[in-house]
C-alpha cells in the first residue's frame, strides 16, 4: 500500500458513503499529502489556471471598456473615455481578483474538477471583487468609474472565467485518462457499498482515482474483492 512517492494514497470509508455521491467523494479526497506539497503536475496546473485567469480577467475588462465606450449604445450616457485610467485600473484590479480567487480556494485541488462548487466559488469571488471596487469608489469620491463599465466588467469576466474553467476541467480530464494528476485510493470496508464505490471510481476515469485495494476485518489478506483489487 505504500506505492510510488509521486502518488498520494487516500482512504475512503465504503461503509458510510452512498453510491450516488461519486463526485462529492472525488472532491473530498483531493487533499494535500503529509508533507503539505503537491505533485509537480498539479503545480503546473495551478500556474496554468492562474495564467488563464489573468488573461480572462484582462480580456473581460477590455471587453467591458469596448462595450461601454465604443459601441455608442443609447442606453449609455456619454462618459469620459480615459483609456489610460481604465488600463491602470485593470492592472491593479486583476492581481486583486486573483488574490480573491486564491482565498476562495480556486487554486486548491480539492475544489477543482468535480461538481459545481468550483463555479459557485468563482461566482462569489467575482461578485465580491465587484463589491470591493464599488466600496473603494464610495470611499474615494474623486475616483470616478463608469457604473456601466463595472457591471459589464463583472458580466464579461464571469462569462470568460467560466468558459476558461470549463475548458481547463476538460484538459484535466484528458490528463487523468492519460495517467496524470491521479491519486491512489484505498477503500475501507469490502462490503456491498464499499465495492460499489470502488466500481464507480474505477469506471469514472475522469475522477482521477486509482483504487489499489480494500481494508476489511472480515476477509483474509490477499483476497480478490474485485478483479485486480485485493484486500491489503
Amino acid at each position: 500500500a505504500a506505492g510510488h512517492p509521486s502518488h498520494r494514497q487516500k482512504v475512503i470509508n465504503g461503509e458510510t458513503l452512498m453510491n450516488s455521491q461519486l463526485f462529492g467523494i472525488t472532491s473530498a479526497l483531493q487533499r494535500r499529502d503529509r508533507a503539505g506539497s503537491l505533485p509537480g503536475a498539479w503545480r503546473w496546473m495551478q500556474l496554468a489556471l492562474a495564467a488563464g485567469d489573468s488573461f480572462s480577467l484582462t480580456f473581460g475588462f477590455y471587453m467591458a471598456y469596448a462595450l461601454r465606450f465604443w459601441t455608442g449604445w443609447e442606453l449609455f450616457h456619454v462618459g469620459d473615455v480615459r483609456p489610460e485610467f481604465y488600463a491602470s485600473l485593470t492592472a491593479i484590479t486583476v492581481p486583486c481578483w486573483l488574490g480573491l480567487f486564491a482565498l476562495y480556494g480556486l487554486y486548491n485541488p480539492r475544489n477543482l474538477c468535480g461538481g459545481m462548487q468550483e463555479y459557485a466559488r468563482l461566482f462569489n469571488a467575482c461578485a465580491l471583487g465587484l463589491i470591493m471596487v464599488m466600496i473603494v469608489t464610495f470611499l474615494l469620491p474623486n475616483l470616478v468609474i463608469a457604473r456601466a463599465w463595472l457591471l459589464l466588467a463583472w458580466g464579461c469576466t464571469l462569462a470568460l472565467m467560466s468558459i476558461w474553467r470549463f475548458t481547463a476541467r476538460r484538459i484535466v480530464y484528458q490528463l487523468r485518462r492519460a495517467g496524470q494528476l491521479r491519486q491512489r485510493v484505498i477503500i475501507l470496508g469490502a462490503n456491498g457499498e464499499g465495492r460499489a464505490v470502488a466500481e464507480q471510481l474505477r469506471a469514472a476515469t475522469s475522477a482521477g482515482m486509482d483504487v489499489i485495494g480494500f481494508i476489511d476485518d472480515h476477509l483474509p489478506i490477499g483476497a480478490q474483492v474485485l478483479q485486480g483489487v485485493p484486500l491489503l
